[in-house]
């Protein structure tokens, strides 16, 4: 401080900084650092189990492009090129990209279908890959328009001498699948729709929808909505619908290949060929009762959490068979006693039949006072 009175410790202050410039500064680490007794272990992050190998993964680790049948196919509706692979008298799948995409986004699917011996399709439609010709127009109304992706996709499958297929779509191509699903049925054997980006245009009924329909959904994708998509999947007929819904967590990044997601991929593989066999969920519910709707995921601690819709449709008991049946007619204990202490109290045995509690000589009495309901003043 300039200050006349605080000269004495200014002096001191500058005494000391000039011997600081004599002093070396070494620093010495302790290597073995004892915990305090104050400090938490550090939490062990559990090892993440890696999925289980597929059949088909020597197939996965070829270039696609080995497999697949690359082909410029004439059609009444022009140039489509296809991208092919599998046995020409296996049941044909049928894949339709998304907007704006092409065929070789399937890529990932090739090695399971050709491992279990299905034919694969992947079409480029018009104006999209390596098929000539103006894009068409990617919303639903438009996909039955003469010369649509409808008429495209069956043209592709007379080229090809296919007369039925299953058919698989992403987005875009997943509202064609339901389209075809409806207005081509002598062409579709089952439908799988990926993300379906589809709203019922007038003169189609997903009501009416007469294969089994199997709807897979990640619920991380920000671009595809189930929420809002619920209603139409409920529209469809109960006993031919299935849902799947996925979650991969923090791992989402827009544009990523769900199917090329070396977790997430498998289990899409997976559940897709199990569905195409006929094979029923590992989750659906026993007897032929609808299967709950149910997603997995993760609070921001990491624990997990399953959100479950526990509620079976009225249609759906309406299709159970026995099943339903008996778990609508089981009685309610409770009412049951209740009206056996009515028939008592007419035929005047309820005093017999207070003896007989008392006494405690009879089981039966206990089960029936037992199940009568509580009614406390309190």
């Amino acid at each position: 401080s300039p200050a006349q009175r605080h000269s004495r410790e200014s002096e001191g202050t500058l005494n000391f900084a000039s011997s600081c410039r004599r002093i070396k500064g070494e620093v010495f680490v302790n290597s073995v650092r004892k915990p305090r007794p104050w400090e938490s272990k550090p939490k062990e992050e559990p090892e993440k189990e890696e999925p289980e190998e597929c059949p088909w993964a020597s197939l996965a680790k070829l270039d696609a492009a080995s497999v697949m049948d690359s082909q410029m196919l004439d059609t009444a509706h022009g140039q489509i090129h296809v991208l092919t692979c599998g046995p020409s008298d296996g049941e044909a799948v049928l894949l339709l990209h998304g907007c704006p995409s092409d065929a070789w986004t399937w890529k990932w699917l090739f090695p399971p279908l050709l491992y279990n011996k299905y034919r694969a399709i992947a079409i480029d439609m018009p104006g999209f890959g390596s098929s000539p010709g103006t894009r068409l127009g990617s919303r639903s109304e438009l996909n039955n328009v003469k010369g649509g992706p409808l008429d495209i996709a069956c043209a592709v499958l007379d080229a090809l001498g296919v007369q039925k297929a299953n058919v698989v779509g992403y987005d875009w191509g997943a509202g064609i699948a339901l389209s075809m699903g409806l207005l081509r049925k002598n062409r579709v054997l089952k439908v799988i729709p990926f993300h379906p980006s589809y709203s019922p245009p007038k003169g189609e009924n997903l009501g009416a929808m007469s294969m089994k329909v199997l709807v897979l959904w990640v619920k991380e994708d920000q671009f595809h909505n189930l929420t809002k998509w619920r209603k139409h999947f409920e529209a469809l007929p109960s006993a031919k619908r299935e849902l799947e819904v996925y979650s991969i967590g923090s791992r989402w990044k827009p544009g990523m290949s769900l199917g090329g997601d070396k977790r997430l991929g498998p289990q899409l593989q997976r559940r897709i060929l199990a569905f195409l066999a006929g094979e029923a969920s590992q989750e659906a519910v026993s007897g032929s009762l609808e299967k709950r709707l149910e997603a997995k995921g993760a609070t921001t601690a990491g624990k997990l959490v399953v959100h479950a819709q526990n509620v079976v449709v009225a249609d759906a008991l309406e299709d159970a068979g026995g099943v339903a049946k008996a778990l609508r007619e089981v009685e309610d204990p409770t009412k049951a006693a209740v009206e056996q202490f009515r028939q008592l109290w007419s035929s005047g045995k309820l005093q017999a039949l207070y003896a007989e509690r008392l006494t405690g000589s009879s089981a039966s009495s206990a089960s029936l006072f037992g199940a009568l309901p509580e009614m406390s003043p309190e």
